[in-house]
């Protein structure tokens, strides 16, 4: 059978007027006449607004989307005087004072404060791959990168006017929710489904999407969904870590169907380098199996390896962008630069 891969990417945005969250009216957005394709919804807080992309059949398609749908947003809520604001977690908001979304007061009900308090921005990246027994092998080789592109995306130092001392403070409170953090190895997508169809028959899930792993094998669109990355702030950086991360997937495959067994982590070592990246971010040194090694380091070797594959798919541009996150530190240390300049109205703003 010839292996054929789609791709997929989900952005959470932060609207806000006069420094309070704003609800974009759905139909007025939708209503723009260069609106672009993909779904945008309302998420759990008020001022949130997910847009997720069409199903895209090349990276360079996925690269494009997300760059059309990040200059759609700003120019719409540049002309509506409102601010997009674009980052893991708010330096500033306090979230005991902001209002949940009506439709989604049996998740409040369920969770109750530790929901309340995921003032939280995230970027999930779907990988299809019409190969069942594929799709599981390449979701488990996933796994050991799943801490590196942490540390690469980490851009949530801030939360409720504190500086927190992590990188990635969203990628630790996220911890609060129940079914988080570092995946478990699967054996089929068939056990998977029975799995949290028990779940569900058992009364502790009510939806089948209420598993919040770094990475999950998504209930309804069968494909790997990774969920471990914060929003960026650049679009040219967003695009860029949903194109690496596809290219990633494309490549297992391609090791896995030559005849290689990729590594798939050891659970000890990949818990504590989700820990080193969502603390230290570009700093972090990875505990891999094969030994330590620095978050740079790692991410340049790995785009000496991708780079025929990015070549091939028409996105080798961003290995730039990638070396340029590893150079100036990533969005963490950019928003503390902020910070400390004393400029924090303006951190992760895009205009």
């Amino acid at each position: 059978m010839s292996i054929q891969f789609s791709f997929g990417n989900e952005e959470e945005f932060l609207l806000l007027a006069n420094n309070q969250p704003f609800v974009m009216p759905l139909p007025q957005l939708l209503a723009a006449p260069d609106c672009p394709p993909g779904q945008w919804s309302h998420e759990a807080h008020q001022g949130m607004l997910e847009h997720a992309t069409p199903i895209c059949y090349s990276l360079h398609s996925l690269y494009q989307h997300i760059l059309q749908s990040r200059r759609f947003l700003a120019d719409l809520a540049s002309s509506m005087q409102v601010q997009l604001y674009c980052g893991g977690t708010h330096p500033q908001l306090d979230w005991p004072a902001l209002q949940m979304t009506a439709a989604y007061q049996a998740v409040v009900d369920e969770y109750q404060d530790t929901v309340k308090a995921l003032t939280l921005f995230g970027m999930h990246t779907h990988i299809g791959i019409n190969d069942n027994a594929l799709l599981v092998q390449v979701f488990n080789a996933l796994r050991p990168y799943l801490a590196p592109l942490l540390a690469l995306s980490a851009n949530s130092p801030f939360y409720r006017g504190r500086d927190t001392g992590l990188s990635s403070y969203r990628a630790m409170q996220f911890l609060l929710m129940p079914r988080t953090g570092t995946p478990p190895l699967i054996s089929s997508v068939a056990i998977e489904q029975a799995r949290i169809a028990d779940l569900m028959q058992r009364g502790s899930i009510h939806k089948a999407a209420s598993i919040w792993t770094d990475a999950r094998l998504h209930p309804l669109y069968n494909t790997i969904e990774v969920r471990v990355c914060d929003m960026q702030t650049a679009p040219q950086e967003a695009a860029a870590l949903a194109v690496l991360t596809g290219a990633i997937a494309i490549w297992l495959a391609e090791q896995i169907q030559s005849g290689k067994q990729p590594d798939t982590g050891d659970d000890w070592l990949l818990r504590e380098d989700r820990w080193q990246a969502a603390r230290r971010g570009i700093g972090a040194t990875l505990q891999q199996r094969w030994g330590a090694q620095s978050v740079s380091d790692f991410w340049l070797a790995m785009l000496e390896t991708l780079s025929p594959l990015l070549q091939q798919q028409q996105v080798a541009a961003i290995a730039d962008t990638v070396k340029a996150m590893l150079q100036h530190g990533g969005g963490a240390s950019v928003q503390r630069q902020y910070w400390h300049s004393r400029q924090p109205a303006a951190l992760a703003l895009v205009n």
